[in-house]
């Protein structure tokens, strides 16, 4: 049978990809004219844990009417509760055969798009000696073959240093010897005169884009063909990301790297 979906007024990334697998057996209806459908049975939950027996519960009570069924079951954020979810499932269907859950690991842990994190923490002020060491040894970003040696004499000298934190300004004098990653610091620095205290989420999410832009972000080295799906599903997460801000009043850098990071968490990888 078709799967409907009513009430989705804007078609978002995440739609979009689940219409097109479906194809022709999915719809979007608009609220105004769908046909009327049986009140569907819900319930407060007080917390998640409830929340999850109650779908768990009414999923086995369904299956038993009709054993020849199957069910399906959308949960926000499904990555990052795959384990605890299908544990839920087996100990209420008592069937481990019968449950499936299909989430992979998490677009966020892809190391490609853990780079372009890394590369937002740049904007910061300053940022941890650690996260300074993986910026400069970066795998990501254009010349990181060519330069690879001097990328790495450049860390150690940022690490004797003994500090802390370190700012831009600092990576851009360890890459004194390092020509195309001098480049890239300079460029990010006159991004940065963009950056103000506070945007809404569609500054911020063309801030991002022009960050990484600068950057070189994912360098110049071919991707895989996971990777190359990886960096889709990025701008997906900025295209999302702008459109919170329908919803959004104007906020802090720092507070829309935490809203796309709950977006990136939410996705899984290709």
């Amino acid at each position: 049978g078709a799967t409907r979906f009513i009430g989705f007024d804007t078609k978002t990334p995440a739609l979009a990809r689940i219409l097109d697998v479906l194809g022709e057996r999915a719809d979007v209806e608009n609220t105004a004219f769908s046909a009327p459908t049986q009140p569907a049975i819900a319930r407060p939950c007080k917390d998640f844990s409830a929340e999850l027996e109650f779908a768990a519960r009414r999923a086995r009570a369904q299956l038993e009417k009709n054993p020849n069924g199957s069910i399906g079951i959308l949960v926000p954020g499904l990555a990052a509760h795959a384990v605890r979810i299908e544990r839920l499932f087996e100990q209420v269907f008592r069937r481990p055969s019968l449950i499936h859950v299909h989430a992979g690991p998490a677009l966020a842990d892809q190391p490609i798009v853990a780079s372009a994190r890394l590369l937002l923490e740049l904007a910061q002020p300053s940022i941890h000696y650690a996260d300074a060491s993986s910026f400069l040894r970066s795998a990501f970003l254009p010349g990181a073959a060519i330069e690879r040696s001097a990328r790495s004499l450049a860390d150690i000298n940022l690490r004797r240093r003994r500090e802390l934190d370190f700012s831009l300004a600092d990576i851009e004098q360890a890459a004194a010897e390092c020509p195309a990653l001098l480049a890239i610091c300079r460029r990010l620095r006159r991004v940065l005169r963009s950056k103000a205290e506070i945007k809404g989420l569609p500054e911020w999410s063309r801030f991002i884009s022009d960050w990484l832009e600068a950057a070189g972000w994912p360098g110049d080295a071919g991707l895989s063909e996971q990777e190359e799906k990886a960096v889709e599903l990025w701008n997906d997460a900025l295209s999302e990301l702008a459109a919170l801000g329908l919803v959004s009043p104007a906020i802090t850098f720092e507070s829309a790297l935490t809203h796309l990071k709950r977006l990136l968490s939410n996705s899984v990888e290709p």
